[in-house]
């Protein structure tokens, strides 16, 4: 007596089956590994960092006269949040340490040179860039741990399938 052959097919969102999402979804799930999930091409996340520090100069220059110069660099570090939101470690690598320059270059004098006239400048410079470069790496982190709880995602619900489908497959030979 052949049995049937064994086809893990878990239901999609109607319940109906797929057989050949399960065939992706148990080689992926037996070779250990995924298919990278799509981003953005890494050109873009280097354009979005000088997009953001073009952004935040804007913004900065607009407020300059009404706001202390060390306040100016909150505007930068949101524009760094909004890289790290959306693109790698990299480009917001890159935003922090351009936001930097630009901050120092524009912002503190001697104005348009690239030289720190005090100590607490300095400092304030500092931080900028400590805070910038801890969220570039904090993000990383969380894409790296969403990834993997996707993976493991994954092979709970492949697992869960084969196992329903097996148990089927029992009880019609029974």
């Amino acid at each position: 007596m052949n049995p049937a052959p064994l086809s893990v097919q878990p239901p999609n969102v109607r319940g109906e089956q797929s057989p050949a999402g399960t065939r992706r979804r148990l080689a992926r799930f037996f070779a250990g590994t995924d298919v990278p999930p799509r981003g953005f091409p890494p050109l873009r996340g280097y354009a979005a960092a000088i997009g953001q520090a073009a952004l935040a100069t804007l913004v900065a220059h607009l407020l300059f006269e009404h706001v202390h110069r060390s306040d100016l660099v909150l505007i930068y570090t949101i524009g760094v949040v909004a890289v790290a939101v959306r693109h790698g470690a990299g480009p917001t690598a890159a935003a922090a340490v351009l936001s930097v320059v630009v901050v120092d270059y524009l912002y503190f004098p001697p104005y348009f040179e690239s030289r720190v006239s005090e100590p607490r400048e300095l400092m304030t410079l500092g931080v900028m860039l400590v805070v910038g470069l801890l969220i570039s790496r904090l993000t990383s982190r969380i894409r790296h741990q969403a990834e993997t709880a996707r993976l493991r995602e994954l092979r709970t619900a492949t697992l869960y399938s084969l196992s329903r489908e097996l148990a089927q497959l029992r009880e019609t030979e029974d």
